[in-house]
């Protein structure tokens, strides 16, 4: 299969590793060097397993890289967090339908097809998990102390629930190679 342009992703990790290398020489270890250079990365990351072997689509691409550019570059280098604080709600939001395009996107690709399902039930995973927290949140806004009165619970158990989901959907990925058909 031919290989697809990278420009989309190249164009957008090249600005993050300019903005990290920036933001590191004016400020050192600064939040926006480390967002910049972890952005970056998984950009980066995103080239190397998905497409850079043409198997996303342009669509899925820009998705990927717009999403990066939305939250880090324009929330986090540009402040507009700081400056408008609904955009955080906004980033969430888009983040939301984002991902239920990728899922499906995923699943979809006949090449890929063990990749997509275990992509897929890691996504569920998590999504469930944050369901979880919603409910722990309404108990304690009607009075029970599920999360301990602390936000520091609620994102511990949020990281130990996608750890759990990204090592068992990388079980499923391994167990299924060869057994499932596209």
């Amino acid at each position: 299969m031919k290989r697809k342009p990278l420009f989309p992703e190249t164009a957008v990790a090249i600005l993050f590793i300019c903005c990290a290398f920036y933001f590191f020489m004016t400020e050192g270890t600064s939040d926006k060097s480390l967002q910049s250079a972890i952005s970056a990365a998984f950009i980066l990351l995103f080239l190397f397993l998905y497409s850079g072997r043409g198997r996303a689509k342009l669509t899925t691409r820009l998705i990927f890289t717009g999403w990066f550019v939305m939250a880090t570059f324009i929330g986090v280098i540009l402040s507009v967090y700081v400056l408008l604080p609904w955009y955080d709600s906004l980033v969430h939001l888009i983040t939301g339908a984002c991902l239920v395009y990728l899922a499906k996107d995923a699943i979809r690709q006949e090449g890929n097809a063990q990749w997509g399902r275990a992509l897929y039930a890691f996504f569920f995973s998590v999504s469930l998990s944050t369901f979880w927290e919603i409910y722990e949140f309404g108990v304690d806004f009607l009075g029970a102390d599920s999360q301990h009165g602390s936000l520091s619970d609620t994102m511990w158990d949020l990281i130990f629930g996608a750890v759990g989901a990204a090592a068992s959907a990388i079980a499923l990925y391994h167990m299924s190679k060869g057994k499932m058909k596209p």
